[in-house]
């Protein structure tokens, strides 16, 4: 047989074994440019877990820190719920006193491909998270509540926020993935995903731009509460 044939029948046995792109080492062997167009997708979570007076600036900053602690630069791959959580301290109302406690982060499954994803990632959970307090969402009273701390206290009102147990980002072909949980004291406090969506869409569109960059093609963004 000629053997020509035979080397062109190899190369193309061999090109359709290699792995779909799940693996650390796939932006190796593919060219994030030729990809096309991709949807960046957010997914918000339905049950409340408080962050207290942590609003703002000081909470993303505080978010920002605890997954970046979990998801080290050089790594394709986050620390997982399995092997640890980082912990951000928040302040809640007691019936008999304000007292501090951590709320627990915890990553189920992530992957990015190199370091401008891992980023984008992260600022796109903290953004979320942040885009739950906003002053939009306090004044409209959308996730946070005032408690009366009563006569003991001079401040008299305490301000209470809350934000949700998950935030899950994806892109088209799952490739990257976070998926982050927060659990916290619970108080049963307000939490209203329908009303603060936009404002988390409104905030992702801030690293729209980016993420085409990142992914080597126009990208669109879908947001969802579940």
């Amino acid at each position: 047989m000629n053997l020509q044939i035979l080397f062109t029948a190899g190369l193309a046995a061999l090109v359709t074994a290699m792995p779909s792109g799940t693996s650390s080492n796939w932006k190796q062997g593919q060219n994030l440019t030729t990809r096309g167009e991709q949807t960046v997708r957010i997914v918000v979570g339905g049950i409340s877990q408080i962050v207290g007076p942590l609003e703002d600036g000081p909470l993303y900053g505080a978010i920002y820190t605890a997954l970046d602690s979990l998801c080290p630069q050089g790594s394709s791959h986050c620390k997982l719920q399995t092997e640890g959580q980082a912990e951000v301290n928040i302040r809640f109302k007691s019936p008999q006193d304000i007292l501090t406690a951590p709320m627990a982060v915890r990553i189920e499954r992530s992957n990015h491909e190199t370091e401008q994803i891992r980023r984008l990632l992260i600022g796109t959970v903290t953004g979320s998270v942040e885009a739950m307090v906003t002053e939009s969402n306090k004044m409209d009273d959308k996730n946070c509540k005032e408690i009366w701390l009563g006569p003991k206290f001079q401040s008299g009102y305490f301000k209470s926020c809350t934000i949700s147990n998950y935030i899950g980002v994806t892109t088209t072909d799952r490739v990257n993935i976070m998926d982050v949980h927060f659990l916290s004291v619970d108080d049963h406090g307000k939490w209203d995903c329908p009303g603060t969506i936009d404002s988390i869409q409104d905030k992702a569109k801030s690293l729209q731009d980016e993420y085409g960059q990142a992914l080597g093609g126009p990208v669109t963004l879908e947001t969802a509460c579940i």
